[in-house]
């Protein structure tokens, strides 16, 4: 008798896990999506069989441990696959734990906080050579503005941890243009307890900005992909909403570098931008979990969720470096959006802003085949502009 694959149960069930719930149901596997809150729209994949609402780790970690465990009971040996640094921070603390029920497709503690952790992430980065950029750290505010001094106006000011600050702001930093900018955010950012950095602007534009994609076994790079960022959103400092498949040698290697001084395993997304001034890659971040553009690199030919599960299930490699070039991933519903409200601060011509739609393409969301997710964001999207505070 042939036997019932091992189902997935996907943590956060936001735009992050989509590419993994439709890949993978697609080749039959079940799938179990995990929310917080009801607006995490992949839920409603057509391929989700289950769904449980849980409370938020940002809210209490050791109970949303305790009801992720509860699962066993009729998920036993399941794969846990995380979509947001929210979900893989628990499950790569509480791996040891979690693996007496599931298998679990993240790395140990001491690597994933290397990767969460900025201070630890460029640290890593410069005793290896890989080139940053100017940073500092700070763990009280009080200390901004003697530190702020050695950086030019414009700079960023970031958190340490990256999905704390955008829970809160919906922004991935502050853009801080003089003093009164400074004093400002110190004050609004004064109450609650987080750290900072300090980071200045790598100039150029956001189609400067690339992503390495690799799954590694053995700390050995079976499959790698990069890409293009085009647009981002919100614009200047945000994440993708469009992005192309390119191949971009420059990155692989200080990507390899990192993550095999870090002896990680499994998939990655290293992001890295280029500098204007000396056109040489400056490492960004370190995602130490699925991408927001997944689908992207399915589409291009790189399947890495059925890598992931063949991986980690069986102990099956799939190995796979060849990609389709030029292919686009477009959020569809922020990209329509950024046309109205933003385009001419962007500077995009129509002909450019409307390439990608020409060209071979893949969306984020929509999906004639899966429309579910696609209609209740859109439904999120209208009320979220409706009731916005003004």
């Amino acid at each position: 008798m042939e036997s019932r694959p091992v189902p997935v149960i996907v943590v956060f069930s936001h735009i992050i896990g989509l590419p993994i719930i439709r890949t993978l149901g697609k080749e039959g596997i079940p799938i179990v999506a995990v929310h917080y809150q009801n607006n995490e729209f992949s839920q409603y994949s057509k391929y989700v069989l289950r769904r449980y609402k849980m409370i938020s780790p940002l809210i209490d970690e050791a109970k949303f441990i305790e009801e992720l465990i509860s699962l066993s009971g009729d998920y036993k040996g399941a794969l846990l696959v995380p979509a947001d640094d929210s979900a893989v921070i628990p499950l790569s603390k509480y791996k040891n734990k979690l693996a007496t029920y599931f298998k679990v497709a993240v790395n140990d503690w001491e690597i994933t906080n290397v990767c969460i952790e900025k201070q630890k992430t460029y640290e890593l980065a410069k005793k290896l050579s890989i080139p940053c950029p100017q940073t500092a750290f700070c763990n009280s505010l009080e200390h901004l503005p003697e530190l702020s001094k050695d950086f030019s106006f414009p700079f960023l000011l970031k958190p340490s941890q990256s999905h704390l600050f955008f829970r809160l702001f919906k922004k991935k930093a502050f853009v801080i243009n003089n003093d009164d900018d400074l004093l400002f955010y110190s004050s609004l950012l004064n109450k609650f307890e987080l750290s900072f950095v300090l980071q200045e602007i790598i100039p150029g534009p956001p189609s400067n900005g690339v992503n390495y994609n690799s799954y590694l076994i053995n700390h050995v790079p079976v499959a790698e992909f990069t890409a293009q960022k085009i647009r981002i959103d919100p614009p200047f400092f945000g994440s993708p909403r469009v992005i192309v498949s390119q191949k971009i040698p420059e990155i692989i290697e200080p990507g390899r570098k990192l993550l095999a001084a870090l002896n990680y395993e499994g998939f990655s997304c290293v992001e890295f931008k280029k500098d204007q001034r000396d056109q040489v890659y400056k490492l960004m971040e370190i995602n130490a979990r699925p991408n927001l553009s997944g689908a992207l690199a399915v589409r291009a030919g790189i399947n890495f969720p059925l890598i992931m599960y063949q991986h980690i299930v069986s102990g099956t490699i799939l190995a796979s470096n060849s990609f389709i070039e030029n292919i686009y991933w477009i959020d569809l519903q922020k990209d329509l959006y950024r046309f109205f409200a933003s385009r001419k601060i962007e500077g995009i011509s129509f002909s450019d802003y409307i390439r990608p739609y020409k060209e071979k393409h893949i969306f984020a969301v929509l999906s004639l085949s899966d429309p579910g997710p696609f209609r209740h964001r859109t439904w999120i999207l209208l009320k979220e502009l409706l009731f916005r505070k003004t």
